[in-house]
């Protein structure tokens, strides 16, 4: 009787953890997006990417594949500023807002240094 006992607790315990934390766990959302060039639409592979907190805090960092795309998971529910940066290219930082449960998609268009057009004034 007394190992059924302790069996039933360690049971109890096991699922009262389990299902304690896994509400929390599921409480974070996720950003799946790509970087293209904004005057071809043609992706752009190796942009580094930092998500900021409105405070300018750096949430998490990653780069885009081969493809330009990339993925940003765990990301607590809120507002957010997602920045990408290639050589050669604009810095683009774009306003974000991560609920959970919920993946958010984003593109990000960059501007080509090559196709800025300067005013005539820089020209002199």
């Amino acid at each position: 009787m007394r190992r059924i006992r302790t069996r039933a607790m360690t049971i109890f315990g096991c699922l009262f953890f389990v299902l304690h934390h896994v509400p929390v766990l599921a409480q974070t959302g996720e950003i799946l997006g790509t970087v293209k060039n904004s005057r071809t639409g043609k992706p752009l592979a190796n942009a580094a990417l930092e998500l900021l907190q409105k405070d300018k805090k750096i949430t998490s960092r990653t780069t885009t594949d081969a493809f330009g795309e990339f993925v940003v998971q765990g990301i607590p529910p809120g507002q957010y500023f997602l920045t990408a940066a290639l050589a050669g290219y604009s810095l683009k930082r774009i306003s974000v807002s991560v609920v959970s449960d919920a993946p958010v998609a984003v593109t990000i268009l960059p501007v080509s240094y090559t196709h800025l057009t300067l005013p005539t004034s820089f020209l002199v």
